[in-house]
């Protein structure tokens, strides 16, 4: 039996053939993985932006807070007017009564005896965004309780500061505190603090209550406030406020 071989040319001729498929083969396939890297893979791995987070606004509308009922021990015939004079603890003309934006995000307890400043106790705030009324920012007031019902609010015009003591959980905390700025106050806009980071020790702040062209303390509503916001605190925050006066 004969047995033929085939041509050494005609084996390496499809050798060639067979290495040059693989090349472009290759080629292509580089080519698309290289399209698909530029192109389709950042879209498929890009997250949804995120919610745009707002802060308090300068004006608090009546809409945007919540208050606490209360009565009074006595009750006036009609409605009193009060001259604030310092020194004197806040809680002496307000209370805090006002609950505002994304209320349901808040807690507080004004009797916490765990650490305080000054003896007995000291208030305790907690933030935890929720967006319950889908505003992004809540805060808590120490209002006039008597208004309008029994007061046409505080005079603070013999008044040149508020002073408190503050002491975060953490440190870093941001917080903005006021003085008026709601739309039952006199004082517009509001003597707020800005935002500022808390510590984690004791720190004490004032609110200096200038009186301008611009600001009438003589029937004051909101007399302290603090706010917070998602966008300043995207984990919420929790803080400690002590002797909060009128000075």
């Amino acid at each position: 039996m004969e047995i033929r071989r085939k041509p050494r040319d005609s084996v390496r001729e499809r050798e060639a053939w067979r290495r040059a498929w693989l090349g472009a083969m290759a080629t292509l396939l580089a080519a698309a993985l290289g399209a698909w890297l530029t192109v389709w893979a950042p879209r498929s791995c890009e997250k949804e932006p995120p919610a745009v987070r707002r802060a308090a606004p300068a004006y608090l509308p009546t809409e945007a807070v919540e208050y606490w009922s209360w009565q009074p021990d006595e009750t006036p015939e009609s409605p009193v007017w009060r001259q604030a004079e310092g020194p004197v603890e806040v809680s002496e003309y307000f209370a805090p009564a006002a609950w505002v934006g994304d209320r349901e995000d808040v807690s507080f307890d004004e009797h916490w005896r765990a650490e305080y400043r000054s003896a007995p106790d000291c208030a305790r705030c907690v933030y935890a965004p929720g967006d319950s009324q889908e505003l992004g920012w809540a805060g808590i007031g120490w209002v006039d309780v008597m208004y309008p019902q029994y007061s046409v609010g505080v005079d603070l015009s013999k008044i040149d500061r508020l002073s408190f003591w503050i002491k975060g959980d953490e440190g870093g905390e941001q917080v903005e505190f006021r003085v008026g700025g709601t739309e039952d106050d006199n004082a517009q806009p509001s003597c707020s603090t800005g935002v500022i980071s808390l510590s984690r020790a004791w720190q004490e702040v004032s609110i200096p209550l200038d009186i301008t062209s611009e600001l009438h303390l003589d029937r004051v509503f909101s007399g302290f406030m603090w706010l917070a916001s998602e966008r300043d605190n995207p984990s919420g925050c929790s803080f400690l406020i002590d002797d909060v006066r009128l000075e």
